[in-house]
């Protein structure tokens, strides 16, 4: 019998997500999506199933069901005998994810700005400032996609749907790249341009500062992953 892989130990601590109840198999998704964005599983960990559904107490079927749904998403590959494993990162990943962020981030913006409320907008500005004071990593990534899902929240939920899956696997690429908050000053500058122009309703100027923000951060990682492959 093979052993327990060491990575899945993290499996039972990490929470199940909020919202509307999980079926067994997406509450399994979300727990090892969750675990491969904040980098306890990395790419290339094997992901038994029958490791999985004995460290999450479930049957292997769902299990099953979860990794298929993984796999389409981009977060699982299966190789041949090895089964479900994490999917690896290449640049070439990191600048489309990053560059589907951007066109979705600049369309939901345009869509979102007139119906931005103050109260909205105040909102924004506290998650800025609490960015501004965030102690590590993980506070600073978690609030950074609660300011960006708060200016585009007016685009409707599809939108934000799908621009919060991009932002979970961006923050993969991340986490990879990132041990501080380095740049933190010369990003922070830009999420208050961003702001000040949604305040404004200046739609076109916070979409043209939005799109480099974004691309270019993909482009900044890629290109350090390529540099350490070289």
């Amino acid at each position: 019998m093979r052993p327990k892989s060491p990575t899945l130990d993290i499996l039972s601590t990490l929470p199940m997500g909020g919202g509307r109840p999980l079926t067994v198999a997406e509450y399994v998704a979300d727990v090892l999506r969750r675990g491969i964005i904040q980098g306890e599983l990395p790419s290339g960990a094997e992901l038994r199933q029958e490791d999985v559904a004995a460290q999450l107490n479930v049957s292997r079927m769902p299990v099953r069901e979860a990794l298929r749904m993984l796999q389409s998403e981009g977060w699982v590959v299966v190789e041949p005998r090895r089964g479900a494993v994490v999917a690896s990162v290449e640049p070439g990943d990191i600048r489309e994810t990053f560059q589907l962020r951007a066109d979705m981030e600049q369309a939901a913006l345009r869509r979102s700005i007139p119906l931005l409320t103050d109260e909205r907008l105040r909102d924004a500005a506290t998650l800025l400032d609490r960015m501004d004071r965030a102690s590590s990593l993980d506070d600073y990534l978690s609030l950074h996609k609660k300011f960006h899902l708060a200016l585009t929240v007016g685009a409707g939920r599809r939108y934000t749907g799908l621009i919060s899956e991009l932002i979970d696997l961006s923050d993969r690429y991340l986490r990879l790249e990132l041990t501080t908050l380095a740049n933190h000053d010369e990003s922070q500058a830009e999420h208050r341009a961003i702001l000040e122009a949604c305040r404004l309703g200046k739609i076109d100027e916070a979409i043209a500062q939005i799109g480099p923000h974004i691309a270019e951060a993909g482009d900044d990682l890629a290109r350090t992953l390529e540099s350490k492959k070289a």
